[in-house]
């Protein structure tokens, strides 16, 4: 069904204290207070935070953190509810989607790392192709490119056609 479907998307819903502590639908308990979504929410006063990808605290895995204030009648926040969301399943969404017939597709956060790849031990990484005699077009590089295509080479020295196009912040 849908919402078996929906809460399988999801590896854990958790709320945040404003101490830090968590309290948890998978039964963990950790503390997040070095997150950016609770600076965010706390102190920054932000109502909805998407944090940028980081690993789980539960078993490492790739996540990114959606969190949503919860306040109090003043509109001061006393929690945090939080859903993570692995980036598997982003990648799942995005191999069975029309683009995966046009080749391998990766995604790069901010920061110039890859958050989805389709080998992990390239998740977090960032890619300096000077490494194989190309001298522009990291990971760092197209992370200020627009809609574009890029002549580079792939993890693994191959050249390739990068097909470039940014998301806007969220």
């Amino acid at each position: 069904s849908f919402t078996e479907k929906a809460a399988s998307d999801f590896s854990d819903v958790f709320y945040v204290t404003k101490e830090g502590n968590t309290f948890s639908q998978s039964g963990f308990s950790f503390p997040v207070n070095d997150r950016e979504y609770y600076t965010a929410i706390f102190r920054d006063k932000y109502d909805l935070f998407i944090n940028p990808t980081v690993r789980s605290k539960i078993d490492g895995t790739p996540i990114m953190v959606l969190a949503k204030a919860i306040k109090d009648e003043t509109g001061e926040p006393t929690g945090i509810l939080c859903a993570s969301i692995p980036l598997s399943t982003f990648s799942s969404i995005l191999t069975n989607s029309e683009l995966s017939n046009v080749g391998d597709i990766v995604l790069i956060d901010d920061q110039g790392r890859f958050i989805i790849h389709q080998e992990e031990e390239w998740l977090f990484q960032k890619f300096d192709p000077l490494k194989y005699g190309i001298k522009n077009r990291s990971t760092e590089d197209v992370i200020n490119s627009d809609n574009t295509c890029l002549k580079t080479v792939d993890v693994h020295g191959t050249p390739i056609q990068l097909f470039c196009s940014k998301i806007g912040n969220t």
